[in-house]
């Protein structure tokens, strides 16, 4: 049954590839490039975790379950990006506050992400030192020098 299934999925994917639809073959592409970037453990991941809405991550790295969201994030996977963005900030704190300078500039290259925004601008409300006087504070983005005085007016 398993092997049926995998036809039909190379099928999908040969006829998608076939057709001259640029919109496709822009996504096509584009799940390409992603793949290229994706570890097999994290693709295996988001495999199961998208067709049979399964997966246990209690005993996964903190750092394999952040990858994960970014690749959920890639594939545009806004419910699970979701889920896992609210599972890191409700049981995985401590490994966040420890990789504070790293993840406050990722999301804060994207549009996405709002929870760990809020979750990393409380933390600089109370602890504005970790921020201003890092190494890397002239080099932040502005949507994150724009977000803590939004947060700081408020």
């Amino acid at each position: 049954m398993s092997l049926k299934f995998f036809d039909k999925l190379s099928q999908n994917l040969i006829e998608l590839n076939d057709k001259n639809d640029y919109n496709k073959k822009k996504i096509f592409s584009k799940m390409k490039i992603i793949l290229k970037q994706l570890s097999s453990r994290t693709f295996l991941l988001e495999f199961l975790m998208l067709f049979f809405r399964i997966v246990d991550l209690e005993n996964c790295e903190t750092r394999f379950i952040y990858d994960l969201m970014l690749a959920a994030d890639e594939f545009e996977l806004e419910k699970l990006t979701d889920k896992i963005e609210t599972l890191l900030i409700e049981t995985k704190g401590s490994w966040l506050r420890i990789h504070f300078s790293f993840i406050y500039h990722f999301i804060f290259r994207r549009n996405d992400y709002k929870k760990l925004k809020n979750f990393y601008n409380n933390i600089i409300v109370k602890y504005p030192n970790l921020i201003f006087d890092s190494s890397d504070f002239t080099s932040l983005e502005e949507s994150a020098i724009v977000s803590l005085l939004e947060r700081a007016r408020s």
